[in-house]
C-alpha cells in the first residue's frame, strides 16, 4: 500500500519527465498484475486511462474495455463515470455526437457522488466536446458554473478551467479571450505535463493568426515540458509546412513514422501525404492516402478527406475523369457543419476539375460558393488578427488596468482641448470664407474666360471620344470577323484530320493564327490602321517560318513583293495562303533532297494582282492536287474568300499562281 500511495502522489503532484512518465505506466502495469483486490485495481486502471488520455488512443481504449470489465465484476457504479469520460475522449476524435452524451452521462454520475475533482476535469472536456459540436452558449455556461465550484471548492484544478475557456474560445477564433486564459492557465499550472498542453494551444492560437514564428517557439516549450507526447511533434511538423520548410516538417514526420508509438497514425499518414504532394511527389502522396484508407477508422471525415486527396492528386496529373469521380464522392460526404477550411478545398477542387472539363458555369457556381465562405469567416478573423497583434502574453492585469486609465484620462484632455478649440475653428472657417468671396469677386471674368475655354475643350474631348468610339467599333468587327475564321479553320482541322497527334494539331493551328496575329500587329503600330505594308509583313511571317524549320538550313527562302498594301479583309486571308503553301513547301516538297529553293512574288499588273509561290522539289501528288490534302482544301476555301482564281503547275518543282483583286473595306 505504500509503493501505492507514493505512486498516486506521484501522478497527481509532481513534474513528470519523460522517463518518470514511463516509468509511472510501468508501475501501474506491475500493480495491476500483482493486485487481487478489485477496488484497488478499478483505481489503478482509472490511473492509467488518465496517462492514455489525449496521448495514445488506441492503448486507452483496450484499458478502458479492461476497467469496464472489473467495474461490472466489483458492481462499482460510482466508478463507471470515468469509464464514461474515457468513451467521450475516444468518440470526440469521430462523433461528436455521442461524445457529448457519454460526457454528460460522466459529469451526472461525478455530480451525484460529490466527487468535485473528477467533476471538474470531465466538466472541461465535456465543454470542449460541446462547442465541437457548436454548442458555443452551453460550452461557456458550463465553464463559468464548473469554475465557479472549482473556486468555491479551492481545487488544485483552477488552471484546468481556464485551459478549457482558452480551448473554448480558440475554438471560436476569439484569440483575445484565449491568450488571456492561457496566461492564467499558466499562471497557476506546476504540473509541466498540463503546462505542455497550454503551450500547445497557444502555438495554436498563434498558427490560427498565422504567426508561425510564435506558434513554433510555444510548440518546442510543449516539446521540452512532455517529450513523450507525439501530438506536439506531429503539430510542430505542421507549423514547418505552414512556413513552407516541407524536407525539415518530412524529416520529423518520417522519423515519427519509425518510432515505436503509433497513437497518432492517422495524423501522421495525413501529413505525410500533404507534404509529398506539396513536393510534388504523387505517387508517395497517393500511396499514403492507400494507407490511410487501409488502417483508418470508417468514418465520413476519414473517407471524404482521402477522397478530397485524392481528387487533387488526380488534378494535379491532369487524369480529370478520375479526379471528377473523387469530388464528386467527398462533395457527397460534405455536411453542412464541417469547418469551413475543408469545404474551402473541396469546392476549389471542384473548380480545378470543372475548368478542366469546360463547364464554367458549375465553377463559377463553386467559386462563389467559396465566396461565401471566406466572406463569413474572415471578418471574425481579421478583427481578431488585429487586436492579438497588440497583446503580449507578458502584460499584466494591472498594465492592462493602468493602460486603460491612461486611455479615459487622454479621452478627457482631448475633449478639453476639443472645446477649447472650437472657437478657434470658427474664426478660421470664418476668415477663409470670407476670403473665398473676395477672391470670387476679384477674379469673376478670369473664372468666366475659363469656363469658355473649358467648354472648348470639352468640345475637343467629345469629338475624340467619337473617333475613338468608332475606332473601337470597327476593332471589334475586325477581331469576330477573325475568330470565327479561327474557328472555321480548327473546325476544318478537326474535321480531315482524325489521325493528326495533339502535338501536330497545336503546331499548326499556331502557324495560322500567328499570321493572323502579325497582320495585326503591322495595322496598330502603323498611323493607318486600314492598310497592311505587305512587303514588310510577307518578310517578317518568312523569318518566323524560316525558324521553325532552322533544322532544314539547305533550303533557300527568298521572297520579291512589290510595293503592296492591302486592307484587312484582303491581307489576312492572303497571309494565311502563303502560310499554309510556304509550310507543306518545307513539309514534303524536298522529300530525299538535299537543297532547294523557295519563292513568294507578289506583283501587279493593270488591275489584276499575282501571286506565285514556286519550289523546285519533287512536285505535288495527286491526292493533294485533287483538294483532298487538309492544307490545300483550306488555300482552296481563302481562294475564294478574296474571289481568286488559283492555277497549280507541276514544272520541275510546283507552282501554285493566284490571282486576285483587293477585296473592298465593308466600312470604308
Amino acid at each position: 500500500m505504500r509503493q501505492l500511495f507514493f505512486l498516486l502522489v506521484l501522478f497527481n503532484f509532481t513534474v513528470f519527465s519523460q522517463n518518470e512518465y514511463q516509468k509511472s505506466e510501468d508501475s501501474l502495469y506491475f500493480l495491476i498484475n500483482n493486485e487481487f483486490n478489485d477496488k484497488d485495481k478499478i483505481n489503478h486502471y482509472v490511473a492509467l486511462c488518465s496517462i492514455y488520455k489525449n496521448s495514445n488512443s488506441t492503448k486507452l481504449n483496450t484499458c478502458n474495455e479492461k476497467l469496464l470489465e472489473i467495474l461490472k465484476k466489483a458492481n462499482a457504479t460510482k466508478e463507471f463515470g470515468h469509464y464514461y469520460s474515457n468513451i467521450a475522449d475516444l468518440l470526440k476524435k469521430s462523433d461528436y455526437q455521442q461524445a457529448v452524451i457519454y460526457a454528460e452521462k460522466a459529469n451526472k454520475l461525478f455530480y451525484d457522488y460529490k466527487d468535485w475533482d473528477n467533476y471538474i476535469l470531465n466538466s472541461v472536456d465535456y465543454a470542449i466536446i460541446l462547442c465541437k459540436n457548436n454548442l458555443i452558449d452551453k460550452s461557456e455556461i458550463l465553464l463559468q458554473n464548473t469554475l465557479s465550484i472549482a473556486l468555491r471548492k479551492k481545487s488544485k484544478h483552477i488552471a484546468v478551467v481556464y485551459y478549457g475557456f482558452c480551448d473554448l474560445y480558440n475554438g471560436i477564433s476569439d484569440y483575445i479571450k484565449a491568450l488571456k486564459y492561457a496566461k492564467k492557465a499558466l499562471v497557476l499550472e506546476k504540473n509541466s505535463l498540463n503546462k505542455a498542453k497550454i503551450y500547445y494551444i497557444i502555438s495554436r492560437i498563434y498558427t490560427s493568426t498565422k504567426n508561425y514564428k510564435r506558434a513554433l517557439e510555444y510548440n518546442d516549450l510543449a516539446i521540452k515540458n512532455f517529450k513523450a507526447n507525439s501530438i506536439y511533434k506531429i503539430n510542430k511538423a505542421k507549423i514547418l509546412y505552414c512556413m513552407q520548410r516541407y524536407n525539415e516538417a518530412l524529416v520529423i514526420a518520417l522519423d515519427y513514422e519509425k518510432s515505436s508509438d503509433k497513437t497518432f497514425d492517422l495524423l501522421n499518414i495525413s501529413f505525410l501525404s500533404n507534404c509529398y504532394y506539396k513536393m510534388k511527389n504523387y505517387y508517395l502522396a497517393n500511396k499514403y492516402i492507400d494507407k490511410r484508407l487501409k488502417l483508418g477508422f470508417k468514418t465520413r471525415i476519414n473517407e471524404l478527406e482521402c477522397k478530397k486527396d485524392k481528387a487533387k492528386i488526380c488534378l494535379a496529373l491532369n487524369d480529370i475523369q478520375t479526379a471528377e469521380k473523387y469530388i464528386n464522392e467527398s462533395l457527397n460526404f460534405l455536411k453542412e457543419d464541417d469547418y469551413f477550411e475543408l469545404k474551402i478545398e473541396i469546392y476549389e477542387i471542384k473548380v480545378g476539375v470543372e475548368e478542366k472539363l469546360g463547364d464554367f458555369e458549375k465553377a463559377l457556381f463553386f467559386n462563389k460558393k467559396i465566396g461565401k465562405i471566406n466572406q463569413i469567416n474572415n471578418t471574425n478573423f481579421n478583427n481578431n488578427k488585429l487586436h492579438q497583434l497588440e497583446i503580449d502574453l507578458d502584460v499584466t492585469e494591472k498594465d492592462n488596468k493602468i493602460k486603460n486609465l491612461q486611455i479615459a484620462q487622454l479621452k478627457k484632455q482631448v475633449e478639453i482641448n476639443t472645446k477649447t478649440d472650437y472657437i478657434i475653428y470658427i474664426s478660421i472657417a470664418l476668415f477663409i470664407a470670407l476670403v473665398f468671396v473676395l477672391a470670387y469677386i476679384k477674379n469673376y471674368n478670369t473664372i468666366k474666360l475659363k469656363n469658355q475655354i473649358i467648354e472648348d475643350e470639352k468640345s475637343l474631348v467629345k469629338k475624340s471620344l467619337l473617333e475613338k468610339e468608332t475606332l473601337l467599333k470597327e476593332i471589334h468587327h475586325r477581331v469576330k470577323n477573325n475568330m470565327q475564321l479561327v474557328i472555321s479553320l480548327l473546325k476544318i482541322q478537326v474535321r480531315d484530320s482524325k489521325e493528326l497527334s495533339i502535338e501536330n494539331f497545336i503546331e499548326v493551328s499556331e502557324n495560322r493564327i500567328l499570321s493572323m496575329a502579325l497582320i495585326h500587329e503591322y495595322l496598330y503600330e502603323s498611323e493607318n490602321i486600314n492598310y497592311v505594308n505587305f512587303e514588310e509583313y510577307v518578310n517578317r511571317l518568312s523569318s518566323s517560318i524560316r525558324g521553325s524549320f532552322s533544322n532544314q538550313s539547305n533550303i533557300k527562302l527568298e521572297t520579291q513583293i512589290n510595293n503592296s498594301h492591302f486592307n484587312i479583309e484582303t491581307a489576312i486571308p492572303l497571309g494565311l495562303i502563303i502560310n499554309e503553301l510556304v509550310i507543306n513547301a518545307f513539309k514534303h516538297a524536298f522529300i530525299g533532297k538535299d537543297q532547294g529553293i523557295i519563292k513568294i512574288i507578289l506583283f501587279k499588273e493593270q488591275d489584276l494582282h499575282h501571286l506565285e509561290i514556286t519550289d523546285n522539289g519533287i512536285g505535288i501528288d495527286a491526292i493533294a492536287e485533287n483538294g483532298q490534302s487538309i492544307g490545300l482544301k483550306i488555300v482552296k476555301l481563302l481562294v475564294s474568300q478574296i474571289n481568286g482564281q488559283m492555277q497549280i503547275k507541276k514544272d520541275s518543282g510546283t507552282q501554285f499562281t493566284i490571282q486576285f483583286k483587293t477585296i473592298k473595306n465593308t466600312n470604308e
